[in-house]
């Protein structure tokens, strides 16, 4: 089973985060995968200002990593976590 943190954009990193962090203490955080919803990309498209598109690296990582959260799990979150999803290969 798979636990999804999903709708990450602007303004909802906080609460991600602890969510995120929750998880974590529970030892399941190899079982998470981080969405942003695609549908947002058209909203985006017509924003002169922040896309909601790049919220997870902008706001989101920058939070977590702030709020104490290892860089290597970060990155093994974003990478193998959908690698094992997928069943495919992480880079």
């Amino acid at each position: 089973m798979w636990i999804g943190i999903d709708n990450i954009r602007k303004g909802t990193s906080a609460q991600k985060y602890e969510l995120l962090n929750y998880i974590s203490s529970l030892n399941y955080s190899h079982k998470v995968l981080l969405s942003q919803n695609y549908d947002f990309y058209s909203e985006g498209k017509e924003s002169l200002g922040h896309h909601p598109c790049t919220s997870i690296f902008d706001e989101f990582i920058p939070c977590c990593i702030a709020n104490g959260t290892n860089r290597q799990e970060i990155i093994r979150i974003m990478t193998e976590n959908p690698a094992n999803f997928y069943d495919v290969d992480a880079i």
